[in-house]
């Protein structure tokens, strides 16, 4: 086999790194429209990101707080918005960078619960209650903070419903085989895993398909999801 010439193979290398850096940084700047930017009026609006997390803020309906996301990189960024002011800077969180984390509104707080770096995955989960950040000690009696008792996960999602933070499947490392379909809630002190039959032995998950990248809203005092990512694709 005629072997490939050293100008060759730094031609391919340098056309890879090209198109990464389009796909990252050039090509969500030309295509991927910037909210932040028309609502804002020119005024302080945060960067574009890939991937953002947002929720509402539990006592208000015109209050809608963003974090996290990714670029060329990840970041732990943590941003207010309200019709008055704008968009601004709040608190910076001292969690590590991260995307595809569920971002939610309990008990007059917001929780930034799990996601990714890279290849490392999460189950940590933060919650900032107005004026500072705090990680949530899943165990007071063992040493140091103790994370949730779910697999580390990202690209999933959550909602709250029933007085309760309730998160669904997801994916628990780079590999497609560790996509998930349990069903964990959270009571404000405890996360209880969802049995979907109480007669069969052990604890069952739901009976959907094991998931990444779908959504779930509260309509109508239950909880719908819908999308499922196949192989790049989305139904």
């Amino acid at each position: 086999m005629k072997k490939l010439s050293d100008e060759f193979v730094i031609a391919v290398g340098l056309l890879l790194i090209s198109f990464f850096i389009f796909q990252t940084a050039i090509m969500p700047t030309l295509f991927r429209e910037d909210l932040t930017a028309r609502v804002s009026d020119g005024v302080f609006h945060p960067s574009s990101k890939n991937d953002r997390t947002i929720t509402v803020d539990p006592g208000s309906c015109d209050v809608v707080y963003m974090s996290s996301g990714h670029s060329l990189g990840y970041f732990n960024d943590f941003y207010k918005f309200d019709l008055i002011n704008g968009w601004q800077i709040v608190s910076p969180p001292p969690f590590d960078t991260r995307a595809y984390p569920v971002l939610v509104s309990y008990d007059n707080k917001i929780f930034v619960i799990g996601g990714k770096f890279g290849t490392n995955y999460f189950n940590d989960v933060w919650f900032f209650d107005g004026a500072a950040w705090h990680e949530f000690d899943h165990d007071a009696l063992a040493p140091g903070i103790q994370p949730a008792p779910w697999d580390k996960r990202a690209h999933y999602t959550g909602v709250v419903f029933d007085n309760k933070i309730w998160i669904f499947g997801g994916l628990a490392n780079a590999n497609e085989k560790k996509k998930k379909k349990d069903v964990w809630s959270f009571d404000g002190a405890t996360w209880t895993h969802f049995d979907h039959d109480a007669i069969a032995p052990g604890i069952q998950d739901a009976p959907w398909g094991s998931r990444n990248g779908h959504k779930a809203v509260v309509f109508d005092n239950k909880v719908w999801m819908t999308g499922i990512v196949t192989g790049g694709s989305t139904n």
